[in-house]
């Protein structure tokens, strides 16, 4: 991910937003957009919930094996 620093004005601006901010130059070319940290997280809880249906989750929960948090990590935490 690449950083962008902005003056205090646009900082002030940005983290006073509650909804989606497109952002301009000053010349009025779109430069992107930008989401309050909230909507984010939400959108991508959204997507990712939208990527997994009921009937996955079912399929999931019924096979058999698989591995526990602390084989996983002991696993990690050797190589």
């Amino acid at each position: 991910m690449v950083n962008v620093t902005v003056d205090d004005k646009a900082a002030a601006a940005l983290a006073a937003a509650r909804e989606q901010v497109e952002v301009r130059d000053a010349t009025g070319h779109r430069i992107g957009y930008f989401l309050p940290p909230a909507l984010h997280e939400r959108l991508l809880y959204d997507w990712a919930q939208s990527r997994v249906t009921a009937g996955d989750l079912k399929v999931a929960r019924a096979e058999e094996g698989g591995s526990t948090l602390a084989d996983v990590w002991a696993r990690l935490s050797v190589q």
